[in-house]
């Protein structure tokens, strides 16, 4: 069953008011790194966004759980297909954002390197993104389950009479 477009509204707002509070710890956790670490910090600047981004994928699978059972629905697989594309595209951006910090000329990291580090944290992202999904999956099999057993009764209770 597909969210209307209020829903998905709801999905976004409640997402980005509760990213703030992921958002805020991810940059307290950057100045540490940065304030412990002034150079040769990038294996805990890695280790920090892939924990973020883990934090921020899980945040988005909860929220649309949280608002399909509000709503009394649940995702079909080509929604389920949807929201793994949308959390892959989180993952690339989580990538992106490592090499935009590390491409410079000046870079500690030389460019041969950077390719493999990024190659490595896009894997890691997706086997993240795989295991994120394992929630929703489980909350659409519930749904499915409880609308069977219900319909089973009905047709019980309807042959019934």
């Amino acid at each position: 069953m597909n969210l209307t477009e209020q829903e998905k509204e709801l999905v976004n707002i409640t997402y980005q008011n509760n990213f703030r509070l992921i958002r805020t710890n991810y940059e307290k956790e950057l100045a540490q790194i940065t304030a412990t670490y002034p150079t040769n910090s990038h294996g805990y600047y890695i280790d920090s966004l892939i924990h973020y981004a883990q934090e921020d994928v899980a945040l988005f699978i909860h929220t649309y759980i949280q608002v399909y059972n509000k709503q009394n629905k649940y995702p079909d697989q080509q929604t389920i297909h949807e929201i793994f594309d949308e959390i892959n595209i989180k993952a690339k951006h989580y990538v992106d954002k490592f090499e935009r910090g590390y491409s410079s000329a000046v870079s500690p990291i030389p460019k041969e390197l950077l390719e493999g580090i990024k190659e490595e944290m896009l894997n890691e992202l997706r086997q993240i993104c795989s295991e994120a999904l394992l929630p929703l999956r489980q909350f659409q099999t519930e749904k499915k389950l409880e609308n069977e057993s219900k319909s089973e009764i009905k047709k019980t209770i309807s042959e019934g009479v």
